[in-house]
């Protein structure tokens, strides 16, 4: 389980557009796609913890965007 599905499934999106169509554009906007997503995450938790409290135990189960890894 991941904490956030919906940019976990984008990010996988852009990697298979860029596979799919072998375009190297694609493959040079993952990295900037993934530096968007992870500011966003990091705002976004910033806010979950000061407004619910309870979501920091949430966070300590579950990952952010790879299941068991990250």
């Amino acid at each position: 389980m991941v904490r956030h599905p919906l940019y976990c499934a984008t990010l996988l999106q852009v990697l298979g557009t860029g596979l799919t169509l072998n375009s190297l554009v694609a493959f040079i906007l993952l990295p900037v796609c993934l530096a968007g997503v992870l500011f966003r995450i990091r705002k976004e938790e910033r806010f979950m913890t000061a407004e619910f409290p309870e979501y920091r135990g949430y966070m300590n189960k579950t990952r952010r965007l790879i299941p068991w890894i990250y």
